[in-house]
């Protein structure tokens, strides 16, 4: 007879929070409220709330020969990719050598049909070079994010921070790589 008793009043106390709530709510200007709030709420805990869990917040330095970039790791599925670390590094330090090692055959191949003169190599170092001579710094690098795609393939978003005579720019790359750790394109 004690437990009929608390589950009778139990109930009727659920009953009472659920009409409560639901007559809290009839209007419409505050379910728009709550909602517009717990979006807000929900975009900004995303962005510039805590870190997820088993990621890692540290910034990963990068430093070329026109000063030091930063990747900020900030919220993603994936951690940060090496090879897309290094090849920014190589690209700060004007290094097309090591950005050419870090591409993928047939990204490798694509830029050698692209070019008219010279190994696709050689084309990349000219572009480099000419990069160089414009006065064209790296300045930093913000990693956005990384997503698993199917077939081992990942893809990393960045948005590169950088100066040139004519001033500084944000530049939003997508960064694929493949299942064998090599760059298979750049967007």
């Amino acid at each position: 007879r004690p437990v009929w008793f608390l589950f009778h009043w139990l109930v009727k106390l659920v009953v009472l929070v659920v009409l409560g709530v639901r007559a809290a709510l009839r209007p419409r200007l505050v379910r728009y409220g709550l909602l517009v709030l717990i979006v807000v709420g929900v975009v900004g805990w995303r962005y510039f709330g805590a870190s997820l869990p088993g990621l890692s917040a540290a910034p990963l330095a990068v430093s070329g020969q026109t000063g030091s970039a930063t990747v900020d790791l900030g919220h993603s599925t994936l951690p940060h990719s090496p090879v897309v670390d290094r090849y920014i590094q190589a690209e700060a330090n004007y290094d097309a050598a090591t950005m050419w090692s870090l591409l993928s055959d047939d990204m490798k191949n694509s830029i050698q049909v692209s070019g008219a003169t010279g190994t696709g190599l050689q084309q990349l170092q000219t572009a480099v070079d000419t990069a160089k001579q414009q006065g064209r710094q790296y300045v930093g690098a913000t990693y956005v994010g990384g997503i698993p795609l199917g077939g081992g393939d990942s893809v990393y978003f960045y948005v590169l921070l950088v100066w040139d005579p004519t001033g500084n720019g944000a530049i939003p790359y997508i960064y694929l790589v493949g299942p064998d750790s090599k760059i298979v394109s750049i967007q």
